[in-house]
């Protein structure tokens, strides 16, 4: 079973939805006391990371993630949700994350060195995932292959071999991490048809 973390901040149906296309259990998990009967957690989240941390703090996600985690059971952070499991976010202030993976969330820069300068954001729309390295989550995926993303902010991974793929938005952005068995992609998977179907599925094979 997995649990979709509902704490106020994310896109939970299209997540349900493609679970049940594929084929796998899941449902949202509005009660933190619920999360321990889950074998994996889904964490998204849409918005300002300082907000989101907040929201899910509030919700009393906090203790319940942190014991899932502990557990070493599997756990995927999408879009914001994603951010969160980092260190640290800067949108705005200073904040704390869940620090499951050693980084720091920061804007994407918007100026370049090449004849990309002054990009827009949010990155809105389609952009190629490149595949640095194989994980469970990206094993038997295209070295390259589009997915949809809305963001403002990545992670700035603190060990270089937490990125398992990145993106090239005027120069490489972070698109996926993992450490042990927290994972992360900065896109939607729900939202990217082919490849995101792919990686929910290999999140369900865990």
């Amino acid at each position: 079973m997995i649990g979709i973390v509902n704490y106020g901040v994310g896109n939970l149906q299209s997540v349900l939805n493609a679970l049940d296309h594929l084929g796998v259990p899941g449902r949202i998990v509005g009660d933190p006391a619920e999360l321990a009967a889950c074998d994996k957690a889904i964490l998204p989240g849409v918005g300002a990371f300082r907000r989101a941390m907040g929201m899910l703090e509030s919700a009393g996600f906090r203790a319940p993630l942190d014991a899932h985690v502990s557990a070493g059971k599997p756990l995927l952070g999408i879009c914001v949700g994603m951010q969160l499991l980092a260190e640290l976010g800067t949108e705005f202030e200073p904040c704390a994350g869940l620090g499951y993976i050693r980084g720091t969330v920061v804007q994407i820069p918007v100026e370049r060195t090449d004849n990309r300068r002054h990009l827009r954001l949010p990155h809105i729309g389609w952009n190629d995932v490149r595949v640095l390295r194989e994980t469970p989550l990206s094993a038997g995926l295209p070295v390259e292959r589009s997915a949809y993303f809305v963001h403002s902010f990545h992670v700035e991974t603190v060990d270089p071999e937490s990125c398992v793929a990145d993106t090239d938005y005027g120069g490489p952005v972070t698109a996926m991490i993992a450490r042990g068995s927290v994972f992360g992609v900065q896109f939607h998977p729900e939202k990217s048809q082919e490849l995101g179907l792919r990686i929910l599925g290999n999140f369900a094979a865990l």
